[in-house]
């Protein structure tokens, strides 16, 4: 039996560069798609998060990322989603996200709350991306024009971002 990809977008608290009082992210949306074995989307889901350190988000979160306070007030903690969302993933043992950050986060908050980081490896669809088409440098929304794919949906949104990651 082969390996079952999911795709993962997390967004996360967050502050404007030059802000002060800038603190460590926490998650506060999980977007996620799991692949079929042909690699075509066989679902996709946002499981939002109820940030534990930092639970007002800044003007500057709410409007990149379009989650709203009330979203993230109403959202149920990390260590309550987390196992829902890996019964979602349905065994899925291959991590793939636009970059490192998805990754290391998502490392770095199973380790915080005491869960087994649920992947066996992470796959880099960004730099994939960038070694094939030889660039050094491009977002999300650049490669899907590049590759001529519309992007559905908003950018900076979880499990929109998963979706267009998936199509890369």
């Amino acid at each position: 039996m082969g390996n079952k990809f999911a795709c993962i977008d997390l967004e996360c608290t967050c502050w404007d560069f030059n802000d002060p009082n800038r603190q460590p992210h926490e998650i506060i949306e999980i977007g996620a798609v799991v692949l079929n074995e042909d690699l075509s989307i066989a679902r996709s889901k946002s499981f939002y998060v109820h940030a534990v350190s930092n639970p007002i988000l800044t003007d500057y979160c709410t409007h990149l990322t379009g989650i709203s306070q009330d979203t993230v007030n109403t959202a149920p903690l990390f260590m309550d989603i987390f196992p829902t969302f890996v019964e979602w993933l349905d065994g899925a043992d291959v991590m793939c996200s636009w970059g490192e950050f998805d990754d290391k986060q998502l490392r770095e908050e199973c380790a915080r709350f005491g869960f087994a980081y649920p992947f066996t490896s992470h796959i880099n669809v960004k730099q994939m991306y960038l070694d094939k088409m030889k660039r050094t440098k491009g977002g999300l929304q650049k490669a899907c024009r590049v590759l001529n794919i519309p992007f559905e949906g908003t950018p900076h949104c979880g499990k929109d971002d998963a979706v267009m990651a998936a199509k890369i």
